[in-house]
């Protein structure tokens, strides 16, 4: 007879059996490895995803005026053209993306109003972070214990939401954001138990093609920057400068590069490698070719070397004495200090931290108040706008903005800084009834002072009488007509 106890009175634990500890599941697949079942329970994840949400939206001060870039007006007039059948009027210098046409054209659509677009965005921010701890949690879990994915999770979501340069991408709207989301969607179904390839498939198809849209900065290089090209070795050396500031980043996300290679983690280290190293590879050929790479180009790498930094330091973290007894590994005491260890080194790490991050409130007060100038600007020139003759040039960042608020097509919104950037500012207002000049969002300054006026005047050949000025807020809309021959001139022209 098989014995069923060691003792009398004393079972024979089930090793091959499933047993939880509160809400968490643990089970023994083979010999020497246990599979942790962190994440789950779906109950912690929609109020993380609610957490996340409202530490954005606050960081990005959605109550305030929508501070949307170009390329989200953009998308609005894509799918306002789509819906009413027009062909795209002119090249924009905004490559269409087709999830963010639908996003931002639905949301302008339906509500007109912005800041739908932003709240849209918010959601999806707070996605990606929600499915990157979830597999980050997941992945730590599987390898230690029960609780050992704790310190993985939050420090991803630390890392995440105190990018400075993230929470100004999720206030513009930007499609970086979307793309994230469904990096991160994807990469949270492979790294499932049960990997659940059709909702991979989906959110990376729905992220959007990356190679797409590189005609798009190559026609922006050549119509405003001009082609400068830089060798492969210098774009080296400038990337390299750019990571040897934050060496603790580096040392932390390298730990965690060793981290996925000791897990096996494939899919894992395939998608950072991609956003990283790819990324970066992609654009210093580009540059190579004389391709304009603006600063901002860098985040998704940023992001990836943040969360490869978070692995790392939820790693080192979990490898003291006190979590690695197994017999303590259950215990919520331990887990917690790991995780705190490993939260206080990401902080540390990507200080400064968004709240605090010196670049990100003055932008927000930048673009906030352009938002609303345009917004006041709109309203004087509606009238103007109403003729079916009337010609209005715009401030450059606001014209595809202008040009859905006021039902216009565009051939007869003008871009400011486009007309002026290559003959003088009254051959640039020639045949136009109305411009609206934006100190913040029209530069350089200079070349657009003889607009900052509060009295009728003469700029080059025209009289400019102002509808709209408010020198403090840096807003002009000004009526524009041809200048009698004894007019007085703007004191900047």
């Amino acid at each position: 007879m098989r014995p069923t106890s060691i003792r009398p009175g004393l079972r024979r634990p089930r090793l091959s059996g499933l047993f939880r500890v509160g809400r968490t599941r643990v089970g023994r697949t083979r010999v020497g490895r246990t599979r942790v079942g962190l994440g789950r329970g779906l109950w912690p994840w929609p109020a993380l995803w609610l957490g996340v949400a409202a530490a954005t939206a606050a960081l990005v001060r959605l109550p305030g005026p929508a501070v949307l870039d170009p390329d989200e007006y953009a998308a609005a007039l894509y799918f306002d053209d789509l819906v009413h059948g027009r062909r795209l009027q002119e090249f924009l210098l905004s490559a269409p993306k087709p999830l963010l046409t639908l996003v931002h054209g639905v949301a302008w659509a339906v509500t007109h109003d912005w800041r739908a677009g932003t709240a849209l965005t918010v959601a999806a921010f707070a996605l990606a972070v929600t499915a990157l701890a979830r597999a980050a949690g997941r992945l730590a879990g599987g390898a230690a214990g029960p609780l050992a994915g704790v310190p993985a999770a939050l420090a991803v979501v630390v890392a995440m939401v105190g990018s400075g340069a993230l929470i100004l991408q999720v206030a513009r709207g930007n499609s970086v954001i979307w793309a994230l989301s469904g990096w991160a969607v994807a990469l949270d179904a492979l790294a499932r138990p049960r990997r659940r390839w059709g909702l991979a498939a989906t959110a990376l198809l729905l992220a959007g093609d990356a190679l797409y849209s590189l005609k798009v900065p190559e026609r922006y290089t050549d119509l405003v920057s001009g082609r400068q090209v830089l060798p492969p070795a210098a774009w080296l050396e400038a990337v390299a400068r750019r990571y040897a500031r934050s060496p603790l980043l580096d040392a932390l996300a390298l730990l965690g590069v060793v981290w996925l290679a000791r897990r096996r983690a494939w899919a894992w280290l395939t998608g950072l490698g991609v956003i990283t190293v790819g990324t970066l590879t992609l654009f210093g050929a580009e540059a190579w070719r004389g391709t304009y790479i603006s600063f901002r180009y860098f985040d998704p790498a940023d992001a990836g070397l943040r969360v490869l930094a978070a692995l790392g330091a939820a790693w080192l973290a979990t490898r003291s004495p006190a979590l690695l007894d197994r017999a303590r590994q259950t215990r919520p005491g331990p887990a917690a200090a790991g995780a705190a260890a490993g939260v206080v080194m990401v902080m540390v790490a990507c200080w400064p931290l968004a709240p605090v991050d010196g670049g990100v409130g003055p932008t927000l007060d930048r673009s906030g108040r352009s938002s609303r100038n345009t917004a006041r600007a709109i309203r004087a020139l509606r009238p103007v706008a109403g003729s079916p003759s009337s010609v209005v040039v715009v401030s450059g960042p606001q014209r595809y903005r202008i040009a859905l608020e006021l039902g216009l097509p565009l051939d007869r919104v003008r871009d400011l800084y486009l007309g002026a950037l290559s003959q003088p500012l009254d051959r640039a207002l020639s045949g136009a009834t109305a411009v609206y000049h934006d100190r913040g969002g029209d530069q350089p300054g200079a070349r657009f002072a003889p607009l900052e006026v509060t009295v009728a005047t003469r700029v080059g050949t025209l009289r400019v009488e102002p509808l709209l000025s408010d020198p403090r807020r840096g807003l002009y809309v000004l009526q524009l007509g041809p200048a009698p021959a004894n007019f007085a001139t703007s004191p900047s022209d």
